[in-house]
């Protein structure tokens, strides 16, 4: 079977916006996101075609029964909960395209969850690793020191035969280095996308340029055709989408 390529999404989707819940980040989300209108907004955009979907603070995931596009896709059995309570992982997949070999999912600080699945393309038996990851702000929880943690469960998969690494998520860096994650064999789709968080968000930095945020990173045996970031119509969250076409090598 020819590879027609496969459509990759991360979207930190604000566990504020989703609960309607004020904090110091967001103090008015309660206000733009009442009724449920920023989940409404969310679950409607993601009621689209894709393969696979990482999102990050998704704690709306009682609502994915309001996703009757596709009905193989469905999240995993694995969703990772946080210790803080409102911002678990979940990740979607087509599971006519993939099936889950193996899936893992920890917090290395609270409210920083990752989870790790290891998936077969059905369509060529290739075998990819997925990381979906939310990284901190802070030294201690930032990206660096997560794909300390990381790597050597993807040298353990690369020595199974994993034929493919994709890392989606919330980075929460601005400046994309191509040392970023181990000694330069991963790149960015989404370096050049600025995805949070200016006034097409709900976040209090509206006011503030956009920044880049956000990224879907792969190893050299898979091609990037485009990437996008997406601009929701309504309130939705303090981040926006990005959106990537990847293919096999």
């Amino acid at each position: 079977m020819s590879d027609h390529g496969f459509t990759v999404i991360s979207y930190n989707v604000c566990w504020e916006a989703m609960t309607e819940t004020n904090t110091k980040g967001n103090p008015s989300a309660a206000e733009l996101c009442a009724d449920g209108n920023c989940r409404q907004n969310v679950l409607a955009w993601l009621n689209q075609d894709y393969d696979l979907c990482c999102l990050q603070e998704a704690s709306f995931n009682y609502d994915l029964d309001q996703l009757p596009a596709k009905l193989n896709l469905r999240p995993t059995d694995h969703i990772v909960h946080s210790q803080s309570g409102p911002e678990p992982m979940l990740t979607i997949i087509d599971q006519k395209r993939w099936k889950i070999l193996q899936a893992q999912g920890y917090e290395f600080s609270p409210g920083r969850p990752i989870q790790c699945l290891y998936l077969i393309d059905r369509n060529n038996r290739r075998r990819l690793g997925l990381i979906n990851v939310h990284a901190g702000h802070d030294e201690e929880n930032n990206i660096f020191n997560l794909w300390s943690r990381v790597g050597p469960r993807v040298e353990h998969w690369a020595c199974n035969k994993l034929d493919g690494l994709i890392v989606a998520g919330d980075y929460n860096v601005e400046t994309w280095n191509q040392d970023l994650l181990h000694e330069n064999w991963l790149l960015s789709c989404s370096q050049v996308h600025n995805t949070c968080c200016n006034h097409y968000n709900i976040g209090q930095e509206k006011h503030k340029p956009s920044r880049p945020c956000d990224y879907i990173a792969h190893c050299a045996n898979l091609h990037c055709e485009y990437t996008y970031s997406s601009q929701l119509t309504g309130p939705a969250s303090d981040h926006q989408p990005i959106v990537s076409k990847l293919r096999w090598h």
